[in-house]
Protein backbone atom coordinates (compact mmCIF):
# COMPACT_ATOMS: atom_id res chain seq x y z
CA UNK A 1 0.00 0.00 0.00
CA UNK A 2 1.23 3.47 -0.82
CA UNK A 3 2.36 5.83 1.91
CA UNK A 4 -0.66 7.46 3.56
CA UNK A 5 -0.57 11.23 3.99
CA UNK A 6 -3.26 13.20 5.80
CA UNK A 7 -4.55 15.96 3.56
CA UNK A 8 -3.71 19.41 4.86
CA UNK A 9 -6.44 22.07 4.77
CA UNK A 10 -6.14 24.66 2.01
CA UNK A 11 -6.68 27.33 4.69
CA UNK A 12 -5.55 27.62 8.30
CA UNK A 13 -7.24 25.16 10.69
CA UNK A 14 -9.20 27.82 12.59
CA UNK A 15 -10.70 29.20 9.39
CA UNK A 16 -11.43 25.66 8.23
CA UNK A 17 -13.40 24.90 11.40
CA UNK A 18 -15.32 28.19 11.14
CA UNK A 19 -16.26 27.66 7.47
CA UNK A 20 -17.21 24.02 8.08
CA UNK A 21 -19.53 25.11 10.88
CA UNK A 22 -21.09 27.78 8.65
CA UNK A 23 -21.66 25.28 5.83
CA UNK A 24 -23.04 22.64 8.20
CA UNK A 25 -25.54 25.14 9.60
CA UNK A 26 -27.23 25.25 6.17
CA UNK A 27 -28.14 21.55 6.36
CA UNK A 28 -25.04 20.04 4.76
CA UNK A 29 -23.81 16.97 6.64
CA UNK A 30 -20.85 17.74 8.92
CA UNK A 31 -18.59 15.30 7.06
CA UNK A 32 -19.12 17.00 3.70
CA UNK A 33 -18.94 20.45 5.28
CA UNK A 34 -15.53 19.56 6.69
CA UNK A 35 -14.30 18.25 3.34
CA UNK A 36 -15.44 21.36 1.47
CA UNK A 37 -13.76 23.64 3.99
CA UNK A 38 -10.58 21.58 3.74
CA UNK A 39 -10.62 22.04 -0.05
CA UNK A 40 -10.69 25.81 0.30
CA UNK A 41 -14.40 26.60 -0.04
CA UNK A 42 -14.72 29.90 1.80
CA UNK A 43 -18.43 30.25 2.59
CA UNK A 44 -21.80 28.54 2.74
CA UNK A 45 -22.85 30.52 -0.34
CA UNK A 46 -19.91 29.15 -2.31
CA UNK A 47 -20.64 25.63 -1.08
CA UNK A 48 -24.25 25.95 -2.24
CA UNK A 49 -23.23 27.27 -5.65
CA UNK A 50 -24.53 30.76 -4.93
CA UNK A 51 -21.57 32.22 -6.72
CA UNK A 52 -21.60 34.80 -9.49
CA UNK A 53 -19.77 33.76 -12.62
CA UNK A 54 -16.80 36.01 -13.37
CA UNK A 55 -17.54 38.59 -16.05
CA UNK A 56 -15.54 38.51 -19.26
CA UNK A 57 -14.67 42.22 -19.20
CA UNK A 58 -11.35 41.63 -17.41
CA UNK A 59 -10.13 39.11 -19.99
CA UNK A 60 -7.47 40.67 -22.15
CA UNK A 61 -8.35 41.26 -25.83
CA UNK A 62 -11.82 39.74 -25.51
CA UNK A 63 -13.42 42.97 -26.71
CA UNK A 64 -11.27 42.93 -29.85
CA UNK A 65 -12.13 39.25 -30.39
CA UNK A 66 -15.86 39.95 -30.05
CA UNK A 67 -15.70 42.86 -32.51
CA UNK A 68 -13.77 40.72 -35.00
CA UNK A 69 -16.32 37.91 -34.82
CA UNK A 70 -19.24 40.33 -34.94
CA UNK A 71 -17.83 41.94 -38.09
CA UNK A 72 -17.44 38.55 -39.78
CA UNK A 73 -21.01 37.62 -38.85
CA UNK A 74 -22.45 40.90 -40.15
CA UNK A 75 -20.47 40.63 -43.39
CA UNK A 76 -21.17 36.91 -43.82
CA UNK A 77 -17.42 36.23 -43.97
CA UNK A 78 -16.73 32.48 -43.71
CA UNK A 79 -15.17 31.39 -40.41
CA UNK A 80 -13.34 28.12 -39.82
CA UNK A 81 -12.86 26.78 -36.30
CA UNK A 82 -9.68 24.78 -35.69
CA UNK A 83 -9.66 22.76 -32.49
CA UNK A 84 -7.51 20.29 -30.64
CA UNK A 85 -7.94 16.52 -30.82
CA UNK A 86 -9.00 15.93 -27.21
CA UNK A 87 -12.29 16.33 -25.34
CA UNK A 88 -11.59 19.95 -24.43
CA UNK A 89 -10.85 20.72 -28.07
CA UNK A 90 -13.93 18.80 -29.19
CA UNK A 91 -16.27 20.63 -26.82
CA UNK A 92 -14.62 23.99 -27.54
CA UNK A 93 -15.12 23.40 -31.28
CA UNK A 94 -18.73 22.41 -30.62
CA UNK A 95 -19.40 25.53 -28.55
CA UNK A 96 -17.82 27.74 -31.22
CA UNK A 97 -19.69 26.20 -34.16
CA UNK A 98 -23.06 25.89 -32.41
CA UNK A 99 -22.83 29.33 -30.86
CA UNK A 100 -21.61 31.22 -33.91
CA UNK A 101 -24.19 29.51 -36.14
CA UNK A 102 -26.91 30.59 -33.71
CA UNK A 103 -25.66 34.16 -34.16
CA UNK A 104 -25.90 33.83 -37.93
CA UNK A 105 -22.29 33.04 -38.83
CA UNK A 106 -21.12 31.08 -41.86
CA UNK A 107 -18.95 28.72 -39.84
CA UNK A 108 -17.60 25.19 -39.99
CA UNK A 109 -14.78 23.28 -38.33
CA UNK A 110 -11.59 21.48 -39.24
CA UNK A 111 -9.68 19.48 -36.67
CA UNK A 112 -6.06 18.37 -37.13
CA UNK A 113 -5.28 14.72 -37.57
CA UNK A 114 -2.81 13.83 -34.84
CA UNK A 115 -0.71 11.71 -37.19
CA UNK A 116 -0.70 13.95 -40.28
CA UNK A 117 -0.72 17.49 -38.94
CA UNK A 118 0.42 17.29 -35.34
CA UNK A 119 -0.83 19.60 -32.61
CA UNK A 120 -2.14 23.09 -33.13
CA UNK A 121 -2.56 25.41 -36.10
CA UNK A 122 0.39 24.16 -38.15
CA UNK A 123 1.15 25.47 -41.66
CA UNK A 124 -0.03 22.12 -43.05
CA UNK A 125 -3.39 22.49 -41.30
CA UNK A 126 -3.73 26.03 -42.64
CA UNK A 127 -3.26 24.55 -46.12
CA UNK A 128 -6.09 22.10 -45.40
CA UNK A 129 -8.34 25.00 -44.41
CA UNK A 130 -7.37 26.89 -47.57
CA UNK A 131 -8.05 23.84 -49.77
CA UNK A 132 -11.28 22.68 -48.11
CA UNK A 133 -12.81 26.09 -47.33
CA UNK A 134 -11.04 28.47 -49.71
CA UNK A 135 -13.38 31.37 -48.90
CA UNK A 136 -12.35 31.36 -45.23
CA UNK A 137 -11.64 34.89 -44.00
CA UNK A 138 -11.05 34.07 -40.35
CA UNK A 139 -9.63 31.05 -38.53
CA UNK A 140 -10.62 30.73 -34.87
CA UNK A 141 -8.39 28.43 -32.86
CA UNK A 142 -9.94 26.81 -29.80
CA UNK A 143 -7.93 25.04 -27.10
CA UNK A 144 -4.76 25.70 -29.12
CA UNK A 145 -2.97 28.41 -31.05
CA UNK A 146 -0.87 30.12 -28.39
CA UNK A 147 2.23 28.35 -29.75
CA UNK A 148 1.23 28.44 -33.44
CA UNK A 149 3.61 31.19 -34.56
CA UNK A 150 4.42 29.62 -37.94
CA UNK A 151 0.85 28.56 -38.63
CA UNK A 152 -0.54 32.05 -38.01
CA UNK A 153 2.14 33.61 -40.22
CA UNK A 154 1.31 31.14 -42.99
CA UNK A 155 -2.40 31.94 -42.72
CA UNK A 156 -1.68 35.64 -43.11
CA UNK A 157 0.29 35.00 -46.32
CA UNK A 158 -2.87 33.35 -47.67
CA UNK A 159 -5.00 36.34 -46.68
CA UNK A 160 -6.63 34.63 -43.69
CA UNK A 161 -6.83 36.37 -40.33
CA UNK A 162 -6.53 34.35 -37.12
CA UNK A 163 -8.22 34.72 -33.74
CA UNK A 164 -6.48 32.64 -31.08
CA UNK A 165 -8.51 31.38 -28.12
CA UNK A 166 -6.48 29.14 -25.85
CA UNK A 167 -5.67 28.40 -22.22
CA UNK A 168 -2.24 26.79 -22.49
CA UNK A 169 0.80 28.55 -21.06
CA UNK A 170 2.41 30.94 -23.57
CA UNK A 171 5.98 30.47 -24.73
CA UNK A 172 8.61 33.15 -25.31
CA UNK A 173 7.04 34.20 -28.63
CA UNK A 174 3.37 34.84 -29.36
CA UNK A 175 1.69 34.37 -32.73
CA UNK A 176 0.94 37.48 -34.79
CA UNK A 177 -2.81 36.96 -34.61
CA UNK A 178 -5.51 39.63 -34.89
CA UNK A 179 -6.37 38.93 -31.27
CA UNK A 180 -5.29 36.46 -28.59
CA UNK A 181 -7.68 35.53 -25.79
CA UNK A 182 -5.95 33.45 -23.14
CA UNK A 183 -6.34 33.99 -19.39
CA UNK A 184 -2.75 32.83 -18.92
CA UNK A 185 -1.15 35.43 -21.19
CA UNK A 186 0.79 38.29 -19.69
CA UNK A 187 -1.34 41.29 -18.81
CA UNK A 188 -4.62 39.39 -18.50
CA UNK A 189 -6.43 40.33 -15.28
CA UNK A 190 -9.09 37.64 -15.48
CA UNK A 191 -9.12 36.12 -11.99
CA UNK A 192 -9.49 32.48 -12.96
CA UNK A 193 -6.37 31.16 -14.66
CA UNK A 194 -7.82 27.65 -14.76
CA UNK A 195 -10.38 27.94 -17.56
CA UNK A 196 -10.27 25.07 -20.02
CA UNK A 197 -10.24 25.80 -23.74
CA UNK A 198 -14.00 25.24 -23.89
CA UNK A 199 -14.43 27.76 -21.08
CA UNK A 200 -12.39 30.39 -22.91
CA UNK A 201 -14.49 29.94 -26.06
CA UNK A 202 -17.68 30.09 -23.97
CA UNK A 203 -16.60 33.50 -22.66
CA UNK A 204 -15.62 34.74 -26.15
CA UNK A 205 -19.02 33.66 -27.44
CA UNK A 206 -20.78 35.52 -24.63
CA UNK A 207 -18.84 38.69 -25.40
CA UNK A 208 -19.65 38.33 -29.11
CA UNK A 209 -23.34 37.93 -28.35
CA UNK A 210 -23.30 41.11 -26.27
CA UNK A 211 -21.38 43.01 -28.97
CA UNK A 212 -23.94 42.06 -31.62
CA UNK A 213 -26.87 42.78 -29.31
CA UNK A 214 -25.50 46.28 -28.70
CA UNK A 215 -25.68 46.83 -32.47
CA UNK A 216 -29.30 45.68 -32.63
CA UNK A 217 -28.50 42.25 -34.06
CA UNK A 218 -31.01 39.49 -33.29
CA UNK A 219 -29.20 37.20 -30.83
CA UNK A 220 -32.27 35.44 -29.46
CA UNK A 221 -31.33 32.06 -30.99
CA UNK A 222 -28.24 31.77 -28.81
CA UNK A 223 -28.97 30.41 -25.33
CA UNK A 224 -25.64 30.44 -23.51
CA UNK A 225 -26.92 28.25 -20.68
CA UNK A 226 -27.81 25.52 -23.17
CA UNK A 227 -24.09 25.11 -23.94
CA UNK A 228 -23.09 24.41 -20.35
CA UNK A 229 -23.22 20.61 -20.71
CA UNK A 230 -20.36 20.94 -23.23
CA UNK A 231 -18.45 23.34 -20.96
CA UNK A 232 -18.80 20.95 -18.02
CA UNK A 233 -17.62 17.96 -20.05
CA UNK A 234 -14.58 19.71 -21.51
CA UNK A 235 -13.59 21.30 -18.20
CA UNK A 236 -13.69 18.06 -16.21
CA UNK A 237 -12.09 15.96 -18.97
CA UNK A 238 -9.17 18.38 -19.34
CA UNK A 239 -8.38 18.03 -15.62
CA UNK A 240 -8.01 21.77 -15.09
CA UNK A 241 -8.24 23.10 -11.56
CA UNK A 242 -11.84 23.31 -10.37
CA UNK A 243 -11.70 26.75 -8.79
CA UNK A 244 -14.96 28.44 -7.83
CA UNK A 245 -15.56 29.75 -11.35
CA UNK A 246 -15.03 26.35 -12.97
CA UNK A 247 -17.20 24.69 -10.32
CA UNK A 248 -20.01 27.06 -11.28
CA UNK A 249 -19.66 26.04 -14.93
CA UNK A 250 -19.46 22.33 -14.13
CA UNK A 251 -22.31 22.41 -11.59
CA UNK A 252 -24.70 24.08 -14.00
CA UNK A 253 -23.68 21.80 -16.86
CA UNK A 254 -24.24 18.66 -14.81
CA UNK A 255 -27.58 20.04 -13.61
CA UNK A 256 -28.73 20.31 -17.23
CA UNK A 257 -27.68 16.71 -17.89
CA UNK A 258 -29.56 15.50 -14.81
CA UNK A 259 -32.69 17.36 -15.90
CA UNK A 260 -32.61 15.56 -19.25
CA UNK A 261 -31.48 18.69 -21.11
CA UNK A 262 -28.19 17.29 -22.42
CA UNK A 263 -27.54 17.55 -26.14
CA UNK A 264 -28.06 14.28 -28.07
CA UNK A 265 -24.33 13.58 -28.34
CA UNK A 266 -23.70 13.67 -24.60
CA UNK A 267 -26.92 11.78 -23.88
CA UNK A 268 -25.84 9.07 -26.34
CA UNK A 269 -22.45 8.68 -24.64
CA UNK A 270 -24.24 8.07 -21.34
CA UNK A 271 -26.44 5.46 -23.01
CA UNK A 272 -23.66 3.48 -24.73
CA UNK A 273 -21.82 3.37 -21.39
CA UNK A 274 -24.93 2.30 -19.48
CA UNK A 275 -24.84 5.33 -17.19
CA UNK A 276 -27.85 7.04 -15.61
CA UNK A 277 -28.10 10.71 -16.63
CA UNK A 278 -30.35 11.45 -13.65
CA UNK A 279 -27.35 10.65 -11.43
CA UNK A 280 -24.75 12.32 -13.67
CA UNK A 281 -21.58 13.33 -11.86
CA UNK A 282 -18.18 14.79 -12.66
CA UNK A 283 -16.85 11.21 -12.54
CA UNK A 284 -19.16 10.31 -15.44
CA UNK A 285 -17.79 13.21 -17.46
CA UNK A 286 -14.16 12.43 -16.67
CA UNK A 287 -14.21 8.63 -16.83
CA UNK A 288 -17.16 7.77 -19.09
CA UNK A 289 -17.71 10.47 -21.71
CA UNK A 290 -14.22 11.96 -21.89
CA UNK A 291 -12.28 8.77 -22.71
CA UNK A 292 -14.70 7.83 -25.49
CA UNK A 293 -14.32 11.21 -27.17
CA UNK A 294 -10.56 11.26 -26.61
CA UNK A 295 -10.28 7.85 -28.24
CA UNK A 296 -11.33 9.32 -31.59
CA UNK A 297 -8.45 11.79 -31.53
CA UNK A 298 -6.01 9.18 -30.25
CA UNK A 299 -6.79 6.39 -32.68
CA UNK A 300 -8.58 7.90 -35.70
CA UNK A 301 -10.09 11.33 -36.29
CA UNK A 302 -11.62 13.73 -33.75
CA UNK A 303 -14.15 14.89 -36.33
CA UNK A 304 -16.23 11.85 -35.27
CA UNK A 305 -16.43 13.26 -31.75
CA UNK A 306 -17.23 16.78 -32.91
CA UNK A 307 -19.94 15.55 -35.29
CA UNK A 308 -21.44 13.57 -32.40
CA UNK A 309 -21.53 16.69 -30.23
CA UNK A 310 -22.92 18.85 -33.05
CA UNK A 311 -25.71 16.45 -33.98
CA UNK A 312 -29.28 17.37 -33.08
CA UNK A 313 -30.58 14.05 -34.38
CA UNK A 314 -30.81 11.41 -31.64
CA UNK A 315 -30.39 8.49 -34.04
CA UNK A 316 -27.33 9.99 -35.73
CA UNK A 317 -25.80 10.92 -32.37
CA UNK A 318 -26.32 7.38 -31.08
CA UNK A 319 -24.64 5.90 -34.16
CA UNK A 320 -21.63 8.19 -33.71
CA UNK A 321 -21.49 7.47 -29.96
CA UNK A 322 -21.43 3.75 -30.73
CA UNK A 323 -18.47 4.36 -33.05
CA UNK A 324 -16.70 6.25 -30.28
CA UNK A 325 -17.37 3.40 -27.87
CA UNK A 326 -15.85 0.87 -30.27
CA UNK A 327 -12.81 3.07 -30.93
CA UNK A 328 -12.33 3.36 -27.17
CA UNK A 329 -12.19 -0.43 -26.87
CA UNK A 330 -9.45 -0.44 -29.50
CA UNK A 331 -7.65 2.30 -27.56
CA UNK A 332 -7.73 0.28 -24.34
CA UNK A 333 -6.23 -2.79 -26.03
CA UNK A 334 -3.45 -0.74 -27.64
CA UNK A 335 -2.71 1.08 -24.40
CA UNK A 336 -2.35 -2.18 -22.47
CA UNK A 337 0.10 -3.61 -25.03
CA UNK A 338 2.22 -0.46 -25.06
CA UNK A 339 2.22 -0.15 -21.27
CA UNK A 340 3.32 -3.76 -20.88
CA UNK A 341 6.18 -3.17 -23.32
CA UNK A 342 7.26 0.04 -21.57
CA UNK A 343 7.35 -1.69 -18.17
CA UNK A 344 8.89 -5.02 -19.17
CA UNK A 345 11.17 -4.45 -22.17
CA UNK A 346 14.53 -3.14 -21.02
CA UNK A 347 15.38 -1.70 -24.43
CA UNK A 348 12.13 0.31 -24.43
CA UNK A 349 12.83 2.40 -21.34
CA UNK A 350 15.51 4.52 -19.74
CA UNK A 351 15.09 4.29 -15.98
CA UNK A 352 16.76 7.08 -14.08
CA UNK A 353 16.75 7.65 -10.36
CA UNK A 354 14.30 10.53 -10.81
CA UNK A 355 12.67 10.08 -14.23
CA UNK A 356 11.39 7.53 -16.71
CA UNK A 357 11.75 7.86 -20.49
CA UNK A 358 10.32 5.20 -22.81
CA UNK A 359 10.37 4.67 -26.57
CA UNK A 360 9.71 1.78 -28.92
CA UNK A 361 8.99 1.53 -32.63
CA UNK A 362 5.83 -0.35 -31.65
CA UNK A 363 4.39 2.45 -29.50
CA UNK A 364 1.19 4.06 -30.81
CA UNK A 365 1.34 7.83 -30.89
CA UNK A 366 -2.28 8.12 -29.80
CA UNK A 367 -1.86 6.42 -26.42
CA UNK A 368 1.58 7.55 -25.25
CA UNK A 369 0.06 10.14 -22.91
CA UNK A 370 -2.01 7.47 -21.19
CA UNK A 371 1.00 5.16 -20.96
CA UNK A 372 3.10 7.98 -19.48
CA UNK A 373 0.39 8.65 -16.88
CA UNK A 374 0.27 4.97 -15.88
CA UNK A 375 4.06 4.75 -15.53
CA UNK A 376 4.09 7.97 -13.48
CA UNK A 377 1.32 6.53 -11.31
CA UNK A 378 3.21 3.28 -10.70
CA UNK A 379 6.68 4.77 -10.19
CA UNK A 380 6.02 8.24 -8.81
CA UNK A 381 8.56 9.65 -11.28
CA UNK A 382 8.07 12.31 -13.98
CA UNK A 383 7.70 10.35 -17.21
CA UNK A 384 8.00 10.94 -20.94
CA UNK A 385 6.90 8.34 -23.50
CA UNK A 386 7.82 8.74 -27.17
CA UNK A 387 6.44 7.30 -30.39
CA UNK A 388 7.77 7.78 -33.90
CA UNK A 389 5.69 10.10 -36.08
CA UNK A 390 5.13 9.84 -39.81
CA UNK A 391 8.02 12.21 -40.56
CA UNK A 392 10.50 10.17 -38.52
CA UNK A 393 10.65 12.55 -35.56
CA UNK A 394 9.76 11.44 -32.06
CA UNK A 395 6.59 12.80 -30.52
CA UNK A 396 6.54 12.66 -26.76
CA UNK A 397 3.92 12.96 -24.06
CA UNK A 398 5.05 13.97 -20.58
CA UNK A 399 3.33 13.51 -17.22
CA UNK A 400 4.62 14.99 -14.00
CA UNK A 401 4.23 15.05 -10.24
CA UNK A 402 3.09 18.07 -8.18
CA UNK A 403 6.62 19.11 -7.22
CA UNK A 404 7.91 19.25 -10.82
CA UNK A 405 6.46 21.79 -13.29
CA UNK A 406 6.63 19.86 -16.56
CA UNK A 407 6.45 22.70 -19.05
CA UNK A 408 9.11 24.67 -17.19
CA UNK A 409 11.24 21.53 -16.99
CA UNK A 410 11.02 20.99 -20.75
CA UNK A 411 11.88 24.66 -21.29
CA UNK A 412 15.00 24.21 -19.14
CA UNK A 413 15.95 21.01 -21.00
CA UNK A 414 15.48 22.79 -24.33
CA UNK A 415 17.75 25.65 -23.31
CA UNK A 416 20.38 23.46 -21.68
CA UNK A 417 20.43 21.41 -24.87
CA UNK A 418 20.88 24.56 -26.99
CA UNK A 419 17.56 24.22 -28.79
CA UNK A 420 17.26 20.48 -28.26
CA UNK A 421 13.49 20.22 -28.75
CA UNK A 422 11.75 20.84 -32.05
CA UNK A 423 8.53 21.85 -30.29
CA UNK A 424 7.07 21.70 -26.80
CA UNK A 425 4.22 23.11 -24.75
CA UNK A 426 1.59 22.32 -22.18
CA UNK A 427 0.90 22.62 -18.47
CA UNK A 428 2.52 21.96 -15.11
CA UNK A 429 1.37 18.34 -14.97
CA UNK A 430 1.19 17.39 -18.65
CA UNK A 431 3.06 18.51 -21.76
CA UNK A 432 3.86 17.46 -25.29
CA UNK A 433 7.12 17.65 -27.21
CA UNK A 434 8.79 16.79 -30.50
CA UNK A 435 12.38 15.57 -30.74
CA UNK A 436 14.79 14.35 -33.41
CA UNK A 437 15.29 10.62 -32.98
CA UNK A 438 19.07 10.86 -32.66
CA UNK A 439 18.70 13.27 -29.72
CA UNK A 440 16.77 10.86 -27.49
CA UNK A 441 19.82 9.93 -25.41
CA UNK A 442 20.73 13.57 -24.84
CA UNK A 443 17.16 14.36 -23.87
CA UNK A 444 17.04 11.51 -21.34
CA UNK A 445 20.24 12.70 -19.66
CA UNK A 446 19.20 16.36 -19.49
CA UNK A 447 15.67 15.48 -18.36
CA UNK A 448 17.06 13.37 -15.52
CA UNK A 449 19.52 16.08 -14.45
CA UNK A 450 16.94 18.87 -14.58
CA UNK A 451 14.33 16.96 -12.57
CA UNK A 452 16.97 15.91 -10.03
CA UNK A 453 17.81 19.58 -9.45
CA UNK A 454 14.11 20.49 -9.13
CA UNK A 455 13.65 17.81 -6.48
CA UNK A 456 16.85 18.72 -4.65
CA UNK A 457 18.06 15.16 -5.07
CA UNK A 458 15.07 13.38 -3.48
CA UNK A 459 12.15 11.77 -5.33
CA UNK A 460 8.98 11.90 -3.19
CA UNK A 461 7.55 8.59 -2.01
CA UNK A 462 4.49 7.15 -3.73
CA UNK A 463 1.66 8.36 -1.56
CA UNK A 464 -2.08 8.75 -1.16
CA UNK A 465 -3.67 11.80 0.40
CA UNK A 466 -6.58 10.84 2.61
CA UNK A 467 -9.13 12.88 4.51
CA UNK A 468 -8.98 10.74 7.63
CA UNK A 469 -10.96 7.81 8.99
CA UNK A 470 -14.66 8.12 8.25
CA UNK A 471 -16.99 6.90 11.02
CA UNK A 472 -18.81 3.93 9.52
CA UNK A 473 -22.05 5.44 10.80
CA UNK A 474 -21.55 8.08 8.08
CA UNK A 475 -21.42 5.52 5.25
CA UNK A 476 -25.08 5.97 4.39
CA UNK A 477 -27.12 6.57 1.22
CA UNK A 478 -27.82 10.13 2.36
CA UNK A 479 -24.14 11.00 2.76
CA UNK A 480 -23.15 9.14 -0.41
CA UNK A 481 -25.77 10.97 -2.48
CA UNK A 482 -24.65 14.29 -1.04
CA UNK A 483 -21.07 13.54 -2.10
CA UNK A 484 -22.30 12.59 -5.58
CA UNK A 485 -23.66 16.11 -6.06
CA UNK A 486 -20.26 17.81 -5.65
CA UNK A 487 -18.19 18.44 -8.81
CA UNK A 488 -14.95 16.75 -7.79
CA UNK A 489 -11.82 17.16 -9.87
CA UNK A 490 -8.38 18.75 -9.99
CA UNK A 491 -7.94 21.00 -6.95
CA UNK A 492 -11.27 19.72 -5.61
CA UNK A 493 -10.26 16.09 -5.18
CA UNK A 494 -12.88 13.56 -4.25
CA UNK A 495 -12.26 12.54 -0.63
CA UNK A 496 -10.44 9.33 0.18
CA UNK A 497 -10.99 7.66 3.53
CA UNK A 498 -8.95 5.16 5.50
CA UNK A 499 -10.69 2.25 7.18
CA UNK A 500 -10.36 -1.36 8.30
CA UNK A 501 -12.98 -3.96 7.43
CA UNK A 502 -13.44 -7.72 7.63
CA UNK A 503 -13.86 -9.56 4.33
CA UNK A 504 -16.96 -11.76 4.26
CA UNK A 505 -16.55 -12.90 0.66
CA UNK A 506 -14.61 -11.92 -2.46
CA UNK A 507 -14.74 -12.86 -6.11
CA UNK A 508 -13.24 -11.70 -9.41
CA UNK A 509 -15.52 -9.83 -11.81
CA UNK A 510 -15.24 -8.35 -15.29
CA UNK A 511 -14.74 -9.93 -18.70
CA UNK A 512 -11.07 -10.49 -17.95
CA UNK A 513 -11.56 -11.09 -14.21
CA UNK A 514 -9.33 -8.09 -13.53
CA UNK A 515 -11.56 -6.50 -10.88
CA UNK A 516 -12.46 -7.70 -7.39
CA UNK A 517 -15.88 -7.44 -5.74
CA UNK A 518 -16.10 -8.03 -2.00
CA UNK A 519 -18.62 -8.02 0.80
CA UNK A 520 -17.12 -6.35 3.86
CA UNK A 521 -18.27 -5.50 7.37
CA UNK A 522 -17.30 -3.34 10.30
CA UNK A 523 -19.02 -5.80 12.64
CA UNK A 524 -22.34 -4.01 12.49
CA UNK A 525 -23.03 -3.11 8.87
CA UNK A 526 -22.17 -4.66 5.52
CA UNK A 527 -21.22 -3.06 2.20
CA UNK A 528 -20.12 -4.06 -1.25
CA UNK A 529 -16.53 -3.06 -1.95
CA UNK A 530 -14.99 -2.82 -5.42
CA UNK A 531 -11.31 -2.80 -6.33
CA UNK A 532 -10.86 -2.14 -10.03
CA UNK A 533 -7.83 -3.41 -11.95
CA UNK A 534 -6.76 -5.77 -9.20
CA UNK A 535 -6.06 -9.50 -9.39
CA UNK A 536 -5.35 -9.85 -5.68
CA UNK A 537 -8.24 -11.84 -4.19
CA UNK A 538 -8.45 -11.47 -0.38
CA UNK A 539 -9.31 -14.45 1.79
CA UNK A 540 -12.73 -14.53 3.44
CA UNK A 541 -12.35 -13.73 7.12
CA UNK A 542 -9.24 -11.59 6.64
CA UNK A 543 -8.93 -7.99 7.79
CA UNK A 544 -8.30 -5.31 5.16
CA UNK A 545 -7.04 -1.78 5.62
CA UNK A 546 -8.14 0.24 2.64
CA UNK A 547 -8.15 3.73 1.18
CA UNK A 548 -11.57 4.15 -0.38
CA UNK A 549 -14.15 6.59 -1.63
CA UNK A 550 -17.90 6.32 -1.21
CA UNK A 551 -19.82 5.21 -4.29
CA UNK A 552 -23.52 5.71 -4.90
CA UNK A 553 -26.01 4.34 -7.41
CA UNK A 554 -29.64 3.30 -7.59
CA UNK A 555 -31.10 -0.06 -8.56
CA UNK A 556 -34.83 -0.07 -9.28
CA UNK A 557 -35.08 3.25 -7.43
CA UNK A 558 -33.36 1.78 -4.36
CA UNK A 559 -30.23 3.67 -3.22
CA UNK A 560 -27.04 1.60 -2.94
CA UNK A 561 -23.77 2.54 -1.27
CA UNK A 562 -20.44 0.92 -2.08
CA UNK A 563 -16.81 1.34 -1.07
CA UNK A 564 -14.61 1.97 -4.10
CA UNK A 565 -11.07 0.96 -3.17
CA UNK A 566 -8.09 3.00 -4.31
CA UNK A 567 -5.47 0.93 -2.46
CA UNK A 568 -5.41 -1.75 0.25
CA UNK A 569 -3.26 -4.05 2.32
Amino acid sequence: MRKIIKREPAVDPAACIRVASEISATGVTPVLARVLATRGVTSADEAAGRYKLLHYRSMRNIGDAAKLLATCIRNHDPITVCGDFDTDGCTASTIAVRGLRALGADVDFIVPNRFKHGYGLTPSLVDVVHDCRPQTRLIVTVDNGIASVEGVDHAKTLGIEVLVTDHHLPGDSLPNARAIVNPNQSGCDFQSKSLAGCGVMFYVLGATKDALAAEGWDVSRLNMHALLDFVALGTVADVVRLDANNRWLVNHGIARIRRGQAHPGIASLFRVAGRNMALASSRDLGFTCGPRINAAGRMQDMSIGIRCMLSDDAEEAMSLAAQLDEINRERRDTQERNLDAALTQQDAAVTGAFTRVAFSDSFHEGVIGLVAAKIREETGAPTVVFAESENGQLKGSARSIPSVHMRDTLDAVHKRGHGLLERFGGHAMASGLTLARDRLGTFSELFEATVKESLAGKLPDLSLEIDGELPTSAITPEVAREFLDVPWGQGMEEPLWLGSFKVLEARPIGKESNHVKMRVTDGKNMWNALHFFSNDLPVAGSELTMAYRIGYDEFRDTPRVSLVIEDRE
